[in-house]
């Protein structure tokens, strides 16, 4: 990268800004070229199989990038065999210290305890091409931070945020005691939740009994999305420090952990020029409101797919979403009207909210993020 930097700046007098911005694209478009193949990476090192990679491409590399040549990339590849170029190696891949699970924040925000990175598959110290951060926001259980993860097939770098478990857990418990409890198995016969939905579109008032029924929730999911607006600031922060190497992030997000996302992507947006950070971006039942948020600021963070997956029946997130905060529309259960936002309807697949802890694997498999362009194809339903 050194040696490609010199060139363009005797070649073309680039800024720094420009040779950044140069970097940052072409490892990222390096990254989608070769499609996240797996690069024989030992201690974290991947110099020695990249040098070879970029040897065996040059013709092809210098025909595509005129600018550098083909004498250009194998002079790359013998640089790359170097110990500096291990070291940028290295760095590129996130490999100068420990990357992501060895990301320790210097400070809190807003007095966030639990903010951490846990491996998820086995695709780790193989020098993937790309990352992948899920963050759960349901969770009964440490494992739920982890289990709705484990079966996703893909070639990315996979890490699961585990974040304020505390106060999940507790929201988590509270819905789960209201679900079972006798007023509100009388008030689903009776049909009420299913009109919770509509009144969120309608604005129409709600059933005074089902409001009194969610008091006490009420409390421990307001502080629950506030600590899910802080995680989204570290994480953004974590992003932009690096610790991921220059390589392309995608980020999946369920519940409160879609939250902390969008929280995320808000941040990077008022940090400044970000937009080449994250790649894809697929929220499964969002409790964000379609008014008074930063949608189109949140879009422009993310250079690839940015998918809405909702669920129209999904009263249990209409409930507690609509108990906390007075707003119209809400992005779980209803489709997003945003240029570049896909929206997926996956009524048929989530009967419920906790639906997803299940099913999200197989949303994720419909949904084949390695394309660029909107696919999905029904899978069969199962009920809650």
């Amino acid at each position: 990268m050194a040696i490609v930097k010199e060139r363009m700046q005797q070649e073309t007098n680039s800024t720094t800004d420009e040779w950044d911005k140069w970097k940052r694209g072409g490892i990222i478009g390096a990254a989608a070229l070769a499609g996240g193949t797996l690069l024989a990476v030992t201690g974290g090192l991947a110099a020695p199989a990249i040098a070879a990679g970029f040897g065996a491409l040059a013709p092809t590399l210098g025909t595509l990038v005129p600018v550098i040549g083909t004498s250009g990339f194998a002079t790359i590849a013998s640089a790359a065999g170097s110990i500096s170029g291990s070291v940028a190696v290295a760095a590129s891949f996130g490999a100068a210290g420990a990357g992501l699970t060895g990301n320790k924040m210097a400070r809190r925000i807003g007095g966030v305890e639990e903010f951490e990175f846990v491996p998820l598959g086995e695709n780790h110290n193989q020098g993937r091409l790309a990352v992948s951060i899920v963050v759960s926001g349901l969770v009964f259980k440490q494992s739920d931070f982890v289990s709705p993860w484990e079966k996703l097939e893909d070639n990315l770098e996979r890490y699961s945020l585990q974040w304020e478990s505390k106060h999940l857990i507790a929201v988590s418990t509270a819905i789960q005691d209201w679900l079972t409890s006798k007023l509100t198995r009388e008030l689903m016969k009776r049909g009420a939740m299913m009109t919770v939905l509509s009144t969120l579109v309608t604005a129409l008032a709600w059933p005074t009994a089902l409001l009194s029924a969610t008091d006490f929730i009420d409390s421990k999911w307001s502080i629950a999305i506030d600590r899910s607006d802080k995680a989204g600031k570290l994480l953004a922060e974590t992003l932009l420090s690096g610790v991921q190497g220059n390589r392309p992030v995608t980020l999946i997000g369920f519940s409160l952990g879609a939250r902390v996302i969008f929280k995320c992507l808000e941040h990077l947006a008022k940090s400044g020029d970000n937009g080449g950070l994250v790649e894809r971006v697929v929220f499964l039942g969002a409790p964000i409101s379609l008014r008074g948020e930063q949608w189109e600021s949140a879009r422009k963070m993310v250079a690839g797919r940015f998918i809405n997956v909702y669920s129209t029946n999904d009263w249990m997130l209409g409930v507690v979403f609509r108990a906390s905060l007075l707003s119209q529309g809400l992005a779980g259960i209803q489709a997003i009207d945003i240029p570049g936002i896909e929206n997926v309807d996956v009524t048929n697949v989530v009967s419920g909210h906790s639906s997803y802890l299940w099913a999200a694997p197989k949303i994720l498999a419909q949904l084949d993020l390695d394309t660029c362009y909107p696919i999905f194809s029904s899978v069969p339903g199962r009920s809650e």
